[in-house]
């Protein structure tokens, strides 16, 4: 549910803000969602070995630097022109 959610935002954040910076952490966040998602069965299915738990920690610690990565970039991205002169949805003029 977590990594479904880390996608959509992902994915909202590079049609929201669209910038070089913004798209690169999508993209790698999108990769670390994948690589924990795959750890994540291993770890199962190799019955939990303490490697493959500290690389599921590794992988976890990874995403959330990329999701604050991700939100920095976003918030600092600058405007496209086009966008600068118009209201925010749901504001009055």
């Amino acid at each position: 549910m977590t990594s479904g959610y880390l996608l959509w935002m992902a994915a909202r954040l590079r049609q929201l803000r669209p910038s070089p910076a913004v798209d690169r952490w999508a993209g790698l966040l999108g990769a670390a969602v994948a690589a924990q998602v795959v750890a994540g069965f291993l770890n199962v299915a190799l019955r939990a070995p303490n490697w493959m738990q500290l690389t599921h920690l590794l992988l976890a610690c990874i995403m959330w630097l990329m999701t604050v990565m991700l939100g920095y970039s976003a918030l600092t991205a600058q405007r496209e022109p086009a966008q600068q002169g118009r209201a925010p949805a749901g504001a009055q003029a």
